[in-house]
């Protein structure tokens, strides 16, 4: 699975008492891979943006953009380029409310598998089960078709994203793996999840197709366990 970090043998999903949900969940033997946008929590895969930029940076982006582009590498053309970049920088996230646009627009693109270490965790029941009126899915690391998950970081402070930062790795060519590093960091409140992530490039451009392709399909044997804990009383269903 994951080459880095050893997955633990079972993950959780915990789910809302709603039909459809459930049947595409357990019947539908499928995982979800949400939009960003949608967590409950605000500051989730949302990090603080800075818009400043070094001279090392800009020269950086200017010659591996004139090498795409064709533009002499001269000062004149440096210096109009960083000037004109900067610029463009600003235009789209220069005022919070811009930035915030801009983000939500980055990232939506993006899809996130949550499943967590933990299936009796009373906070986790509240939030994710609808007060203990829901259930939670055990899955097996061995069984689910998923190449590489990614452990959540539970940090204090909240990470900086920088746009100078995707332009560049966009130039370089792996623009995601920047962006992942943002969705993979939480604060540090809700380390109790003890969360392992999966993302996808969300690449279709109709509702129905996206909507199909955040659905991710898992072998037959990946659900191990169905548990069940309604305020006081806790019921475990086992397959298998």
């Amino acid at each position: 699975m994951n080459d880095k970090i050893d997955l633990p043998e079972y993950l959780y999903k915990y789910i809302e008492p709603k039909v459809e949900k459930i049947t595409n969940y357990i019947e539908g033997n499928s995982l979800w891979a949400a939009d960003p946008n949608s967590f409950n929590d605000p500051f989730d895969c949302f990090p603080c943006i800075d818009v400043s930029i070094t001279k090392e940076k800009s020269a950086e982006i200017f010659n591996l953009r004139s090498k795409k582009e064709n533009i002499i590498q001269n000062r004149k053309n440096r210096r109009r380029f960083v000037t004109n970049f900067q610029k463009e920088i600003k235009k789209d996230w220069g005022s919070d409310l811009k930035k915030s646009i801009s983000w939500k627009n980055t990232i939506e693109k993006i899809g996130v598998v949550c499943l967590s270490e933990v299936f009796f965790d009373i906070l986790m029941w509240s939030h994710y089960a609808s007060n203990h009126e829901g259930l939670c899915i055990q899955y097996s690391t061995k069984e689910i078709p998923i190449n590489i998950f990614e452990k959540v970081e539970y940090l204090d402070d909240r990470p900086t994203f920088k746009p100078f930062d995707l332009r560049l790795s966009m130039l370089h060519g792996h623009h995601r793996d920047v962006l992942k590093e943002f969705f993979r960091k939480k604060a540090a409140n809700w380390s109790y999840e003890k969360e392992w992530r999966y993302f996808i490039e969300i690449k279709k451009k109709t509702k129905e197709d996206i909507k199909k392709e955040r659905v991710i399909k898992l072998n037959k044997n990946s659900i191990k366990g169905i548990f069940f804990w309604r305020k006081s009383e806790q019921r475990t269903y086992r397959k298998g």
